[in-house]
């Protein structure tokens, strides 16, 4: 029995975007109805060109979240564009410069919330913090990257230390600031054990960046599972080496979300993470 579109464009009205993805594929209609809702996530490849990238965020950028690029050159002209095309876009990851981007930036407003890892970046002096007013910067110098995420007078987004007690970050930290904070460090006395990933699951719907000085295979498995938002992880630092930690990293490393994994030295590594979101 085949439904009036009338209906059809009636019951859709009901259906939440994340839930429209089976009606691609029921017809021509259907799928031209929801075409440019069920589109949040894209990872170009490497073979894509720019007119590639750009004919599809032309269809489909309106409904775009996250976006990760081919690691080429940008010009600031096709980055402004993409941002125009893709105005809810939350995440970028591309190869681009700081200067180009809060060149691109200053013309094309962003979502406020929005992210970008900045890969590839040319040498430059490794620096962290604010760097333009609504952003702020930290440094990646194993692969040459910038994660930027927006600053703000309002909300604590960065929490780069906490004085360890217990139960403060279960009753305390998280529960005050984790609805707002997109970058954390972690105590080096609170491992990264699966309760505590589960409690920044939780707690962190926007967190992007973690640093964690002792973690637990399962917890970075739950995080990996769970953490959608989460675009990279620093295990390990200077003054705290375990065995835990490197068989930990070694135990996730051909996970599907994770792009990269770079030892920064010897106690400390980055693990690049694709968002789901």
């Amino acid at each position: 029995m085949r439904l009036p579109n009338e209906l059809l464009i009636h019951i859709l009205r009901h259906v939440l975007p994340e839930d429209r993805i089976p009606f691609l594929f029921v017809s021509h209609f259907t799928h031209w109805l929801v075409c440019q809702d069920v589109y949040r996530r894209v990872v170009f490849p490497d073979t894509c060109s720019t007119q590639d990238i750009l004919a599809f965020c032309q269809k489909y950028g309106p409904s775009l979240t996250t976006l990760c690029l081919p690691v080429t050159h940008y010009s600031n002209a096709f980055l402004q564009l993409l941002f125009q095309l893709c105005p809810h876009m939350h995440y970028l990851q591309s190869r681009m410069t700081l200067r180009q981007l809060y060149q691109v930036t200053a013309l094309s407003p962003v979502h406020p919330t929005a992210c970008f890892m900045l890969t590839h970046v040319p040498s430059a002096p490794r620096e962290s913090g604010q760097v333009q007013s609504g952003f702020s910067s930290l440094p990646l110098p194993c692969c040459s990257s910038y994660f930027v995420f927006p600053s703000s007078e309002t909300s604590l987004t960065h929490i780069a230390h906490y004085y360890h007690h217990p139960g403060a970050l279960q009753n305390a930290i998280l529960p005050t600031f984790g609805m707002d904070v997109v970058c954390f460090t972690l105590n080096t006395y609170d491992v990264l054990t699966v309760q505590v990933a589960r409690l920044i699951v939780t707690q962190c719907p926007k967190l992007r960046y973690l640093v964690a000085p002792v973690v637990k295979a399962e917890g970075l498995w739950v995080l990996l599972r769970w953490c959608h938002s989460l675009a990279a992880v620093v295990v390990g630092g200077e003054e705290w080496t375990t065995h835990d930690n490197e068989a930990a990293v070694k135990s996730i490393q051909h996970h599907r979300r994770v792009w990269c994994l770079h030892q920064q030295s010897q106690e400390v590594w980055h693990v690049g993470i694709l968002p789901k979101q």
